[in-house]
């Protein structure tokens, strides 16, 4: 019980210090974008980032997207767009589908396995996709990442 309380104020702190998962959010290969450009509808494309990182977009062709955060993006695609088509072009950047980014939930949960990650969520949201901690879980829970491969 005592893990998950600390769990929810965690949350709730960094709701209230403003925290935005799309800032810190990391494109990689699967995940698909929205792209648009403000007043230019034919420029606007949904487009999945290939195994490769890139994507394609119509006017630029190949531009890598893998290992840029959604503000990196949007900054990049402007300054392509300059060098061939419009200058000073607005562009909105929105991660329709989040799909690099998998999970795999192991212990005493009732179901444990790979999770494939839809969007931003907690670690409460995971122990609820896995059905829930088994009655003798204990309150202790080890959290490992895998940066950079």
């Amino acid at each position: 019980m005592m893990f998950k309380r600390i769990i929810s104020i965690l949350l709730l702190a960094l709701s209230a210090a403003g925290f935005s998962y799309a800032a810190v959010y990391i494109v990689g290969p699967g995940d698909v974008l929205e792209i648009s450009v403000y007043d230019n509808d034919d420029l606007k494309t949904t487009v999945r980032v290939g195994t490769d990182g890139n994507i394609v977009m119509p006017l630029l062709g190949s531009v890598g997207a893998e290992g840029l955060s959604i503000p990196q993006v949007t900054r990049e695609v402007p300054d392509l767009l300059a060098d061939v088509y419009l200058v000073s072009a607005q562009v909105k950047v929105f991660v329709k589908e989040f799909r690099s980014k998998k999970v795999v939930v192991l212990g005493r949960v009732r179901t444990p396995g790979l999770i494939e990650l839809s969007g931003p969520i907690s670690l409460l949201e995971l122990i609820s996709k896995s059905g829930g901690l088994e009655s003798d879980a204990g309150d202790t829970a080890t959290i490992k990442r895998q940066v950079n491969g």
